[in-house]
């Protein structure tokens, strides 16, 4: 009895490398991995990589986009999280301006024009 793959089947192997794959993107959030250097460093065809990433990309697990329209690279998505609470800005902001004012006092003060805002 043979089994014959269809296109949608994904095998156990191809799992397992995907598995690997997505590991490692998470592992390096943000960087971006072209997919022939992926490719090489899982020791596998490019063709097989992409096989084994349709699902995950498909599910959302990792994001794809191309670089000069012609490498395909594999990187993991923000996931949203909440904004973490900010402990600077509370309250109200009192003479920053005087600051703001003063820098380009002294840049100017060596001009000698007695220049001021």
């Amino acid at each position: 009895m043979t089994h014959e793959r269809r296109s949608g089947d994904i095998s156990h192997a191809d799992s397992e490398l995907a598995k690997l794959v997505i590991q490692h993107l998470q592992g390096n959030p943000l960087q971006r991995f072209s997919e022939p250097m992926l490719a090489r460093r899982f020791g596998v065809s490019a063709r097989t990589l992409y096989r084994a990433m349709k699902p995950a990309l498909v599910a959302g697990q990792v994001a794809s986009d191309f670089v000069e329209t012609s490498i395909r690279v594999y990187y993991v998505p923000r996931s949203p999280q909440p904004m973490p609470e900010r402990i600077v800005g509370r309250g109200e902001l009192k003479g920053y301006e005087t600051e703001i004012r003063r820098l380009p006092e002294l840049r100017m003060a060596p001009r000698g024009a007695g220049w001021r805002l």
